[in-house]
């Protein structure tokens, strides 16, 4: 004699089948999302190191326009974990000379002594460092000046050539580095393992860990 379904036991079969497919879906997702994570990972670092030193970038474009509109010094330099650009009137005092410093003097106007164009913060887990054997900040011996900053002079032109180096935790690095001297042109360049090159260098374009 054949058993008769009843429209109940159809319901619990496809309730059941259904929650089969369901725990072995959510299975396969699980294991696309753990091994896509860390690539996610990557590509959000990436994205943060590129934003970084872009903006970087900007700042010193910014600054080297800035010396040439006012007809003075303008400087960048790292400030604990920003990056800070100014322009650089004067010294301790409205007589003194430009010294590379920021110290704007007491009574005078805005513009009228050493005033703050911006400041780019360092973005969460991107640092300032290099690759073995290269310095985090390079170049940028300035004499009479302090060094490890970008100073461009009223011209445009540089007082010294060098770089500002930026890591991700992948072991990514770009450069922000400025030169030559009578130019005063700023470039972004990626480390490849040997050399600073900058994007398509070549017909090369960059390669990322």
């Amino acid at each position: 004699m054949k058993r008769q379904i009843r429209n109940g036991d159809v319901r619990r079969a496809v309730a059941a089948f259904t929650l089969v497919e369901l725990l072995i879906t959510l299975a396969v997702l699980g294991v696309i999302v753990g091994l896509g994570l860390p690539a996610l990972n990557k590509l959000i670092m990436r994205a943060k190191l590129e934003g970084q030193a872009r903006s970087v970038s900007v700042l010193a474009g910014r600054a080297r326009n800035e010396a040439v509109t006012q007809g003075a010094e303008a400087v960048v330099h790292l400030d604990g974990d920003e990056f800070v650009a100014f322009v650089d009137l004067d010294g301790p005092n409205a007589a003194d000379p430009p010294d590379g410093l920021f110290n704007p003097v007491s009574g005078q106007g805005y513009k009228a002594t050493d005033w703050e164009m911006s400041r780019v913060p360092l973005a969460n887990k991107i640092t300032v460092a290099a690759p073995t054997g290269e310095d985090a900040i390079f170049g940028l011996v300035n004499t009479d000046r302090p060094d490890e900053r970008i100073i461009f002079n009223p011209d445009g032109t540089l007082l010294s050539t060098g770089a500002f180096r930026l890591a991700d935790p992948a072991g990514n690095y770009l450069e922000v580095a400025v030169g030559p001297r009578a130019t005063g042109q700023v470039t972004l360049r990626k480390w490849d393992g040997t050399a600073w090159r900058e994007q398509d260098e070549g017909g090369e374009a960059w390669t990322w860990n």
